[in-house]
């Protein structure tokens, strides 16, 4: 009797441990997993590391940062917006408009050194330099 006890308890330790060893061996398996996924991440990581220096190279290369001037007819209103050369006028106008939301509900147009912009060519196609004040007029 005593003997099948032990034998029961045992078999008992055995599944217990089969069940560990078992378990065990899954974790590492998810572990592997992982590991490969970090590995797979990192890799993608510096690719995109790589990818974001060449671009901001290239912008270098084409393209040269500005500040310029939004103000309002009345000068009461100035805000300083930096930008790239390459950037399209009504980019740089959306920016204005966020920071003066009244302006949205007018028509406007703009001018620099008195002379009408076009909206949809960039500072560089505008002759916009520098540290240009650009005028944010209001059809009456």
């Amino acid at each position: 009797m005593q003997i099948n006890n032990l034998q029961n308890q045992l078999n008992s330790l055995n599944n217990i441990n089969n069940n560990n060893q078992f378990s065990i061996q899954n974790l590492q398996n998810n572990i592997n997993i992982k590991d490969r996924e970090i590995f797979n991440l990192k890799e993608e990581l510096n690719k995109l590391k790589i990818n974001n220096n060449n671009s901001m190279h290239n912008m270098n290369d084409r393209s040269k940062m500005l500040a310029i001037n939004f103000m309002s007819v009345s000068h009461d209103k100035v805000y300083p917006i930096s930008c790239s050369n390459n950037d399209t006028i009504v980019k740089c106008e959306e920016i204005f408009y966020n920071e003066y939301p009244e302006y949205k509900d007018y028509n406007t147009y703009l001018t620099a050194n008195g002379n009408p912009i076009k909206r949809f060519k960039t500072l560089e196609e505008n002759g916009i330099k520098q540290g240009t004040a650009i005028i944010v007029n209001i059809y009456e």
